[in-house]
């Protein structure tokens, strides 16, 4: 689950964990740990195409209303 309150600049967030087969590990609630949460792997390279990208990419105009009758 996700905290709905924000503390410290900080968002708290629970995790389910497996246990792993043969760990001597007790897991119980209240115990502290660290998790990095990977969103996206992607290269330097396809980083870089990205925001050059961004760079050149220009709005699209809008379409002109079209004419109410004949010309």
């Amino acid at each position: 689950g996700l905290g709905s309150e924000p503390r410290d600049g900080r968002i708290r967030v629970e995790l389910t964990l497996r246990p792993r087969p043969g760990s001597r590990l007790p897991l119980q609630h209240g115990l502290p740990g660290t998790v990095e949460v990977e969103v996206e792997k992607v290269s330097p390279a396809v980083l870089v195409l990205r925001t050059v990208g961004k760079v050149f990419e220009r709005p699209v105009p809008a379409e002109p209303a079209a004419a109410s009758g004949p010309p």
